[in-house]
């Protein structure tokens, strides 16, 4: 075991070495850091590699400095071997970015000298001709003479450490066995000569995936034979353009087809690995990747002159496609030499019974086929668009980076492959097929019928397409329901003291089959109902009504708030509290605001007034802000006095009073309903003012004193926490004002007669959808960790009322009263078919990914709860004993 000290001296030399060694250096600013950062990731893997030629065990030093591009490799035998002679190394990839430099510094149409950047500066093994050197971090005199042949252009050609490669022999020696053995020389050097050349056909061989490479290495009468079949069709990856470039554009009439084979990272399985929501299709370093490959790939091939036909197929793919969720799928030359046979081989198929090729439960598959629908984030992986963000941050930039690349005369024939499942964007095969002026053919291969699973996999898409065809959410927005954890403070003394203690034992009297959302909606059914009287009994909200119809606007409201604060309680009581409760929760209060504050507007006979319509609606304001405020702070704020509790409170009151004094009560002057005595020398100043008087500036008083400074300073002091701007909040209160201002517009027209022929009531149910659309997608935006829904589509109508309203302004004849209450109607029901299917879409999308129902328990969970309870019930009957 090396010590610490060794260990570090060891690295130290190795990075100075690197340092010294190289003869090819680029600035490493000049180099994009995705890009640095993949080159240092192939150097830590492919050092292990290289040491296992020579040594066992793992290296005692392997690390890459992306920043400084440095490296340190030293064997476990204490060898540091030449890493220039390799490909896939960092001096490999720093050579090949130094030949590109060199080509663009020719500028363009200087052939001679982006020629002699790439042919006299070979990096990795592009010459096979010159001799390896292995460093040894021990041995000075081994070191000294590596310092003088481990240049950036030294090539690796026979193993490390073999005993007719090694340097150390002194030159007198060198100079007898020469003269004794000239004849010798002679004979190896022409057998060498054979042996080299065969090897070298034999290696592309290999490197194009034929199996006739073994011919290859006999001699060069082979040649012949053997070279037409191995540069046929070529197997081309992106680490190989720059070594293999000169060798193939030699051989340029003998190709007719190159697989351009590029491999992206492999990936985390969302159910090996734990799911990781921060992985969708590709990420940076892969997009850098195809980008700096297609730059290297048109660089070499514009170089090759028009010789036959040339088809270019590019294949865009991580090994991890198919090794979880896509069992069926491969990835390989669609009709590799000597074969005819798609990629997909039924002969192989045959051989093995598909139970036993796809029997994997993790990953949806039994028996052979696929039982669960996949993941928009598992489609994503495999599916998503090729992307190249780090020259294309935009349009333009991306069109430039394209007409930047050369052209291609060489090739006329492109395929878009089944195996490239990655979309490709059309802008970019535009511009792509435009860098091949003598493009002829364009191969289009659709998904094939083949024996397993498209279906699904079209399936799937079909799903993807319609969710975001309908506004719905994604799974990679849904994810974030798996670890949600409800939060909300609230501070009001009459809820902890009085409130509570009641909630706690209201909720024991509901059955454990009854589910938290279904408690909200009956609750939601108490507000309903009255409003459904209100329609019947006092349809000019003035009255005076019935004293019961007062009175069951105060229960009903009350009723509401009981099963509003018991639904979440419930919720925890039978283990099924979730995301959807809040969304539901709130998204119903969200409804409730115009139509409780309808109910309240007609308590105090306000009707269809200026102070009628401003009661009815501005409830809307408070619950905009509070939603906005938990957006942001993700935790609902409730003060000491607030909304939901003393809000409502005062509400029922009210409702209260009306059916025990009449209506009429908001009109008398104050003074005469509280007496002299309590105004303490202020009566000249209000004696003759009435509730009704003073309720509107009440109303705005609380909000702008109140609610809304507590709501930005809560939103700001959590946006200075997360170091985040603060100015583009204010942004959000867009959609608000638009609402606020386009009802103003509407309703306070004198040319409007909708308040005039008493249609509040129809406007209040249209305006609780379109609010109620509005606050619930900031809800969900919440929820799901989405961006702020700065609109939605039910917007317009609103503005188009405005405008309706206000047309005598714009020198246009005022609508009639009956047109104004068709586009009311048609407005209405707009707005009630557009929330339903949203909220449904919403709905069913999260109960699919959660595996709950929205309005039932099931019935094994209801059965849990009742056993859980009644072992609780027996164990407190048993300690009752025990204290007795």
């Amino acid at each position: 075991m090396p010590s610490f000290k060794s260990t570090f001296l060891a690295v130290a030399a190795a990075f100075v070495a690197t340092a010294t060694a190289q003869d090819y250096w680029v600035e490493p600013d000049s180099i994009q850091k995705p890009i640095r950062l993949s080159w240092c990731r192939d150097q830590r893997s492919s050092c292990p590699m290289i040491c296992s030629q020579t040594s066992e065990g793992d290296p005692l030093v392997n690390d890459c400095n992306a920043d400084a591009l440095q490296y340190g490799c030293i064997c476990s035998d204490g060898q540091k071997p030449n890493m220039t002679e390799y490909s896939l190394t960092l001096p490999y990839h720093v050579c090949t970015a130094w030949g590109q430099q060199c080509v663009a510094d020719c500028g363009n149409g200087n052939n001679a000298c982006a020629s002699s950047c790439r042919e006299d500066h070979p990096c990795g093994a592009t010459d096979p001709s010159r001799v390896n050197a292995t460093e040894s971090s021990a041995s000075p005199t081994a070191s000294a003479t590596a310092s003088q042949t481990s240049s950036g252009s030294t090539i690796f050609t026979g193993l490390a450490g073999n005993d007719d490669n090694d340097d150390s022999d002194d030159s007198s020696s060198s100079n007898s066995n020469n003269n004794n053995d000239s004849a010798a020389s002679a004979l190896s050097r022409g057998l060498g000569l054979t042996v080299v050349i065969g090897g070298l056909v034999g290696g592309f061989a290999v490197l194009l995936g034929n199996k006739l490479a073994d011919a290859a290495s006999v001699s060069r009468e082979w040649h012949s034979v053997i070279e037409p079949h191995n540069f046929a069709r070529i197997n081309l990856t992106p680490t190989r353009i720059s070594s293999s470039g000169s060798i193939l554009s030699r051989k340029r009439s003998l190709i007719r087809y190159i697989w351009f084979r590029l491999e992206l990272q492999r990936y985390d399985c969302t159910i090996c690995m734990g799911e990781d929501d921060t992985i969708w299709g590709m990420n940076d370093i892969d997009s850098a990747f195809v980008t700096q490959s297609f730059e290297d790939l048109f660089s070499t091939l514009s170089r090759w002159d028009l010789d036959g036909d040339l088809v270019l197929d590019i294949s865009i793919y991580s090994p991890s496609d198919s090794d979880h969720w896509f069992k069926y799928l491969e990835f390989g030359p669609d009709i590799p030499y000597g074969r005819s046979s798609p990629s997909f081989r039924h002969s192989e198929v045959s051989t093995q019974s598909l139970t036993d090729l796809y029997d994997d439960p993790a990953h949806g598959w039994r028996a052979g086929r696929r039982e669960t629908a996949l993941k928009s984030q598992v489609i994503n992986r495999v599916f998503d668009e090729i992307e190249c963000p780090v020259p294309c941050e935009n349009e333009e930039l991306e069109k430039k980076w394209w007409q930047r690349l050369p052209l291609v005369p060489a090739i006329t024939g492109v395929y878009l492959r089944q195996q490239t499942r990655r979309r490709w964007k059309p802008t970019d095969l535009t511009r792509m097929f435009a860098r091949f002026p003598n493009l002829n053919e364009l191969w289009y291969e659709p998904w094939k019928d083949e024996p397993l699973m498209q279906s699904f996999t079209d399936k799937d898409h079909e799903t993807l397409f319609e969710q975001a065809i309908a506004e719905c959410i994604s799974d990679d927005a849904l994810i974030h329901l798996k670890s949600y954890k409800y939060s909300a403070v609230d501070k009001s003394p009459i809820s902890k003291y009085v409130l509570r203690p009641y909630w706690e034992a209201s909720v024991k009297l509901l059955p454990l089959w009854l589910a938290p959302n279904m408690v909200t909606l009956i609750g939601f059914a108490f507000i309903l109902a009255n409003i459904l009287l209100l329609v019947i009994v006092m349809p000019d909200l003035e009255g005076p009504g019935p004293s019961w119809l007062y009175f069951s606007f105060a229960l009903g409201l009350f009723m509401y708030q009981t099963m509003d604060n018991l639904d979440g309680k419930q919720a925890r009581r039978t283990g099924t509290s979730s995301g959807l409760g809040e969304l539901f929760d709130h998204g119903i209060d969200s409804l409730n605001c115009t139509l409780a504050s309808l109910l309240e507007t007609a308590a105090m006979g306000l009707g269809t007034s200026k102070s009628g319509v401003f009661t009815a609606l501005c409830p809307c304001l408070p619950m905009f802000f509070s939603t906005w405020e938990t957006y942001h702070t993700h935790t609902l704020y409730l003060g000491t006095i607030n909304g939901p509790t003393e809000g409502i409170l005062i509400a029922c009151a009210i409702m209260a009073t009306s059916g025990i004094c009449g209506p009429g009560i908001w009109t008398q002057p104050i003074i005469d309903i509280l007496g002299e005595k309590h105004f303490f020398g202020l009566m000249p100043l209000i004696h003759h003012y009435s509730i009704r008087d003073i309720w509107i500036g009440m109303i705005i008083t609380s909000l702008l004193a109140t609610h809304i400074p507590f709501c930005i300073y809560n939103v700001v002091r959590a946006r200075q926490q997360k170091n985040l701007p603060i100015a583009p909040v204010f942004l959000e209160w867009t959609p608000m004002l638009v609402f606020t201002a386009a009802i103003g517009a509407w309703v306070y027209s004198p040319y409007s007669t909708l308040m005039r022929e008493n249609h509040l009531v129809l406007f209040c149910f249209t305006m609780a959808f379109v609010f109620g659309r509005m606050t619930t997608k900031m809800i969900l935006a919440h929820l799901t960790r989405q961006p702020f829904p700065f609109w939605t589509v039910m917007l317009w109508p609103l503005v188009g009322g405005a405008f309706i309203g206000n047309l005598p302004r714009f020198g246009v004849a005022a609508v009639t009263a009956k047109a104004e209450l068709i586009y009311l109607w048609a407005y209405f029901f707009f707005a009630l078919v557009v929330y339903s299917r949203w909220a449904y879409l919403v709905v069913t999308s999260i109960c699919n990914f959660l595996g709950i129902n929205a309005l039932t328990i099931p019935r094994e969970k209801q059965m849990a709860n009742e056993q859980a309870f009644a072992a609780q019930a027996a164990l407190n009957d048993m300690n009752g004993k025990r204290h007795d």
